[in-house]
C-alpha cells in the first residue's frame, strides 16, 4: 500500500494567486463606468478570475496504490478535476524511482498540472521530482508521474503489478 499526496510549491502558489489578484484588479478597473459607477456584474468576471486561480494554486496531486489497483488524481482547491484507476493487471512496466534516475521539471512535462503529451502519454505533477513511468498493457497509455518519493512508488507499483498480473 503506497499513498502520496503533493501539493504546489509556495512559490508556484505565491506567483498563481499574484497573476490572479492582477487580473481581477485589471478585469475590475477596465468595468469601471466613467460615470463611476461598479455593479455586481462588473465584478463577477474578476471575482471569477480569482477563484479559478485561488483553486489552481492549492493543486495537489494524489497517488495511491492498493491491493487492486492504483489510483492517480489531480485536484484543485480540493476538489478532483480527474480521476484514473489503473487496475493492477493492466500495469505492463514501472521504471524509475532511482537516485540516478530522471528528474521531471515543469518544462520538460510542459508545465505544472496535468499534461497530455500526445501518443497516449499523460505527466501528472504539480512540482518537480523524480519521475517515475507507468506504462499500461499494449502501450496504449504512459504515465509520468513526479513523486517525492520515487523509489517507494515504483516498488508498490512493481508489486501491484506482479501481485495481479492476470484479470480477476
Amino acid at each position: 500500500m503506497f499513498t502520496e499526496v503533493r501539493h504546489a510549491s509556495v512559490v508556484t502558489q505565491a506567483l498563481v494567486m499574484t497573476l490572479g489578484i492582477a487580473i481581477t484588479g485589471l478585469m475590475v478597473g477596465l468595468a469601471v463606468s466613467p460615470a463611476g459607477g461598479l455593479g455586481w456584474l462588473d465584478v463577477l468576471p474578476g471575482a471569477l478570475a480569482l477563484a479559478i486561480c485561488a483553486a489552481a494554486a492549492r493543486m495537489s496531486s494524489v497517488v495511491a496504490v492498493g491491493p487492486e489497483a492504483m489510483t492517480l488524481s489531480l485536484r484543485l482547491g480540493g476538489v478532483p478535476v480527474w480521476r484514473r484507476r489503473i487496475p493492477g493487471h493492466e500495469i505492463d512496466q514501472v521504471q524509475g524511482g532511482t537516485a540516478s534516475g530522471p528528474t521531471v521539471d515543469a518544462l520538460s512535462a510542459g508545465g505544472l498540472g496535468l499534461r497530455f503529451l500526445g501518443g497516449g502519454r499523460v505527466a501528472l505533477m504539480v512540482r518537480q521530482g523524480k519521475a517515475v513511468r507507468i506504462v499500461v498493457r499494449g502501450g496504449r497509455r504512459e504515465y509520468l508521474v513526479a513523486s517525492g518519493r520515487a523509489r517507494e512508488l515504483t516498488a508498490a507499483v512493481a508489486a501491484l503489478a506482479a501481485r495481479t498480473s492476470t484479470p480477476r
